[in-house]
């Protein structure tokens, strides 16, 4: 009857329905193993770090393994270093400055160049470790921990709450939530450069200028005392 929606959809509607985008089909073939009538599609291969071999590697000898807090704690500080370098810090000053760690170590939480610089992990792999703790996840039906994927796939507290559900026993767990799945969470940026050029003084370093189009002065010594 009139005004009534209509019992079928149209033929590209229908169309639309049952085919999915052909992104989808690429994004699948990249990062899944997909059989050849394309029905089904299976998890790749495993890329967990394997912790017996690099137990020796990670650390120095003279220093003792840190916990999982703690090392969270120094990943946060050498993070923070990365962004305030514009995405890139030298791995040399990172195991200068932060004692005990080793590239292995680094190599467990971030991309390192063949220059000998520390970023942050392409998006590729991120994606990749990604399905890697889904598919753990699967496997151990819901008893998969927050340790369990630090160790093997360098996966920190705060990155696994940006995309997963962890609980109160820090058990990992699907999320569910469409709304997040398809806002990711805001970035920290760097600071910008033009912020940083102009010099602040404490009050009483400047000397007083009597021209109101003359540039500011320091009094003599100020730089010496800062210093």
């Amino acid at each position: 009857p009139p005004g009534s929606p209509p019992k079928t959809a149209p033929g590209n509607l229908k169309l639309a329905l049952i085919r999915p985008p052909e992104w989808v089909e690429v994004w699948v073939r990249t990062y899944f193993h997909v059989s050849e009538d394309r029905s089904r599609f299976s998890f790749p291969e495993d890329k967990a770090i394997n912790q017996l071999v690099l137990r020796n590697q990670m650390w120095d000898k003279d220093t003792d393994p840190l916990t999982r807090v703690e090392q969270e704690a120094m990943l946060q500080d050498i993070d923070e270093e990365i962004r305030l370098r514009y995405g890139r810090c030298p791995i040399s000053f990172i195991l200068s400055t932060w004692k005990g760690s080793k590239k292995k170590w680094l190599e467990l939480f971030y991309d390192v160049t063949q220059n000998g610089e520390a970023l942050e992990k392409h998006p590729t792999r991120q994606i990749q470790e990604a399905i890697q703790i889904c598919r753990k996840i699967m496997i151990s039906k819901g008893t998969y921990t927050v340790s369990e994927a630090f160790k093997e796939y360098g996966a920190t507290l705060t990155w696994l709450r940006k995309f997963f559900v962890v609980d109160e026993h820090e058990c990992i767990a699907l999320d569910a939530d469409a709304v997040r799945k398809w806002t990711p969470p805001e970035e920290l940026k760097p600071p910008d450069v033009r912020s940083l050029y102009r010099l602040t003084m404490p009050s009483g370093f400047l000397r007083r200028n009597n021209h109101p189009s003359g540039h500011r002065k320091f009094k003599r010594g100020s730089g010496g005392v800062l210093m």
